[in-house]
């Protein structure tokens, strides 16, 4: 593999991996809501107006997103339905 290969490979994965912390940090963020909801206010994620759960779902679902995926041999939906059944288990567990 070339050193360019390298270099995409790498940056698809900080790409991906940080999508997918921070939808994670949203699941985090929304737990502390439901069990803190008087916070709501004081205590916004460092990234509220840069991502939300809606804007996560759109990149994976892009050309983009699932270029990155593709890249280092992921599939997009198959991600994002994961970090779906992850929002749904966790939403269930609060609930």
């Amino acid at each position: 593999m070339s050193n360019a290969k390298y270099i995409v490979t790498d940056i698809s994965v900080s790409i991906l991996q940080q999508a997918v912390e921070d939808w994670r940090e949203l699941m985090r963020y929304e737990k502390f809501l439901h069990e803190h909801p008087e916070k709501k206010t004081k205590y916004p994620p460092r990234f509220m107006y840069q991502s939300s759960f809606n804007d996560i779902r759109s990149f994976f679902k892009s050309e983009y997103g699932a270029g990155l995926c593709e890249a280092v041999n992921l599939d997009s939906m198959t991600v994002l339905n994961k970090l779906e059944n992850d929002l749904a288990e966790s939403r269930r567990a609060y609930a």
